[in-house]
């Protein structure tokens, strides 16, 4: 699992020195389908890094509506929560089984002042987190619910068929049953 990260890390420009010595403060932790690594209104200790798995980002609106906003799948850190230090408006939930690579935001804070280019490679990450949640493509708002379908597959195609029906159907904004139906639909 640690030459995952490694990879990452490296693919991200952090030095091989750095590098071992980030690596050596994660932990790994376990996941079964249906738990959750934080939870809506809780505040996070640590960040993560998925090596196995994909969790869903969601939160329960005005009317206790459970909507999925996000995906993260393997090979991704999951920065966000922590770094805020107030409560999350999010839930992070295992939707298949998960493994990740953890690390108390203490040791990370701690990392950040050791290790100026980590900072660096942070803000790059977190940078193309918002870049990527407000690309235009990314929004499956608008268009009927076969073109939203379509539009998920071809984005997410990595993991779209790893993901329950109906948190895509939440996450595109249609009804379960019409995405059933959708998917039902011989391809053209």
């Amino acid at each position: 699992m640690c030459d995952t990260l490694k990879k990452y890390l490296q693919d991200l420009g952090l030095p091989l020195s750095e590098i071992v010595e980030v690596v050596s403060h994660f932990r790994p932790l376990t996941l079964n389908t249906g738990d959750h690594f934080l939870e809506q209104g809780k505040i996070s200790n640590s960040i993560a890094f998925i090596t196995e798995g994909i969790l869903r980002i969601y939160h329960m609106d005005e009317k206790a509506k459970d909507i999925t906003s996000y995906f993260l799948n393997e090979n991704r850190l999951c920065p966000l929560a922590a770094l805020t230090k107030q409560p999350s408006a999010y839930s992070f939930q295992a939707i298949t089984p998960c493994q990740l690579l953890v690390i108390k935001l203490t040791d990370f804070d701690k990392l950040l002042e050791q290790l100026p280019t980590l900072g660096k490679i942070l803000n790059k990450v977190i940078k193309e987190a918002l870049i990527e949640k407000s690309n235009p493509q990314n929004n499956y708002k608008t268009g009927n619910s076969k073109k939203r379908y379509e539009e998920f597959l071809l984005q997410h195609k990595d993991f779209a068929y790893r993901v329950p029906l109906q948190y895509i159907a939440s996450y595109i904004g249609v009804t379960k049953q019409s995405l059933s139906r959708i998917r039902r639909q011989p391809a053209k």
